[in-house]
């Protein structure tokens, strides 16, 4: 391959990441431009207090808008990566995905990853309490922390459909494409994936988890497996996490978030181990 080309697909390895900031950043823009308009041909609409209440109302519906960006995401980036490699290069089956010792080691081992990640955040918490404290305060303005319909299909189903195919199902592949190893495209993209989340904290349990994601993206051979386990980490992160928050923070605490990550962890990658792969050659 000409060095030229190499280039060229290293060029392209960038631009899912910028498109998707892109449309983050166009689409809360747009719709928020949008509502200000509505709002401000309202009868009795006081200009003074305009700014005011389109902030009120986009707050009010974050979630709902952050669907719709998501779906738009979606839509762009299924296209992209099916023109781009689905429709040239069979891939693996989905369906191996559906054998017993495939399901239960990905979710055993998203699991862990949970546990893993809450401990992270536990001695962030401790070492560096201001970031955290940033962290935190980013979270709660997201809009998606309540345990609501919307937000399950956003943080569920939507974002790691999306970001896997935007990290695992483009940039991997595109890094690729350039002649690196899997081991260095993996390393990338995940550090990508992690700089996208735009945040300290966030982007560093990001980069191993993507590493993780293209990991599962090379063994099975089908973009499905990480999207399972991306789905499978947010449900832990959000159902889970709801069920230990309410406990006391203590050495108990901390060693049991120690052996549940041990535990889950090694369930998983052993389960794995003896499941069934689908044959083809490595991308």
């Amino acid at each position: 391959m000409s060095k030229g080309k190499r280039i060229g697909y290293g060029v392209l390895s960038l631009l899912p990441l910028l498109f998707m900031l892109l449309i983050q950043v166009l689409g809360g823009q747009i719709i928020y431009a949008a509502v200000t308009v509505y709002m401000s041909m309202q009868p009795g609409m006081d200009p003074a207090m305009l700014n005011d209440i389109v902030y009120t109302y986009v707050m009010e519906h974050y979630t709902g808008i952050l669907l719709l960006i998501q779906g738009v995401t979606l839509l762009v980036f299924g296209c992209w990566y099916y023109l781009g490699f689905t429709r040239k290069k069979e891939r693996g089956s989905a369906k191996n995905l559906l054998h017993i010792h495939n399901l239960a080691g990905i979710f055993l081992l998203s699991v862990g990853i949970y546990f893993f990640v809450t401990l992270f955040l536990v001695a962030a918490d401790h070492l560096v309490p201001d970031i955290m404290d940033e962290y935190n305060m980013l979270m709660e303005e997201s809009g998606i922390v309540g345990l609501t319909l919307l937000s399950s299909i956003v943080t569920l189903v939507m974002a790691p459909l999306g970001e896997e195919l935007i990290f695992r199902g483009l940039t991997l592949q595109y890094l690729r494409k350039t002649g690196l190893g899997f081991h260095a495209a993996n390393i990338i993209q995940a550090i990508l994936f992690g700089i996208a989340h735009m945040n300290w904290i966030q982007g560093i349990y990001a980069f191993l988890l993507g590493l993780i994601l293209g990991w599962l993206c090379k063994r099975f051979k089908t973009l499905a497996a990480p999207m399972l386990l991306h789905m499978f980490f947010n449900f832990s992160g959000t159902y889970i996490a709801a069920l230990i928050d309410p406990l006391p923070e203590n050495i108990w605490l901390y060693l049991f978030l120690f052996a549940a990550f041990s535990i889950f962890t090694f369930l998983g990658i052993k389960v794995l181990g003896k499941a069934p792969l689908y044959q083809e050659k490595t991308i």
